[in-house]
């Protein structure tokens, strides 16, 4: 998101770097961000913290 403000609200984008290039930046950036989102949801000690909170509140209603 830093690299995207700093490219269009503050022009910081060199003036040498060909669009093929900047489009392959923001691709990159846009896969290193799904890639954080899927980590925080999928990663081994997340799903154990949702699976034991399952098991609690299914103990606490019963």
């Amino acid at each position: 998101m830093g690299i995207a403000i700093g490219i269009v609200i503050l022009g910081e984008l060199r003036p040498d770097v060909h669009a093929v290039m900047a489009i392959a930046m923001a691709t990159a950036a846009s896969l290193a961000i799904v890639g954080v989102i899927a980590l925080s949801r999928h990663h081994p000690e997340v799903t154990k913290r949702r699976k034991d909170a399952r098991k609690a509140a299914g103990r606490a209603s019963h």
